[in-house]
């Protein structure tokens, strides 16, 4: 899941920033559990992690393979679309390393500026 850092809380992040928590203007990471297993807090912040197909608003091809990632609409996932509806923050979460069709390898490294669509 993609996540967003406020007041010391991780919160799913999304474009539209429905929530305070869930703010895309952020710091944002990837979660690296967040079923409350061994691994539920920990995050990273830079580097390459696989996104599985079921946080991927839009689907993935080969052709796809250097295509910017973005923030979703959705709280915590990810999309290679540019938002067009007015409000919605537009930044990039990182790159598209490596697909099969299904799940995404992504090279994360957050963009620290962004855009609201006027």
């Amino acid at each position: 899941h993609l996540v967003s850092l406020y007041r010391s809380t991780w919160y799913a992040a999304d474009r539209s920033d429905s929530t305070a928590g869930g703010s895309s203007t952020r710091m944002l990471a990837v979660a690296a559990d967040v079923d409350g297993g061994a691994d539920e807090g920990l995050v990273l912040l830079r580097g390459i992690v696989r996104i599985p197909a079921s946080l991927l608003e839009t689907s993935i091809a080969v052709t796809n393979i250097g295509d910017p990632v973005y923030i979703s609409t959705t709280a915590g996932e990810y999309t290679l679309s540019v938002s067009s509806t007015s409000g919605d923050v537009i930044r990039i979460v990182g790159y598209v390393l490596d697909t099969d069709n299904t799940d995404m390898l992504l090279y994360f490294c957050p963009d620290n500026t962004w855009i609201t669509v006027a």
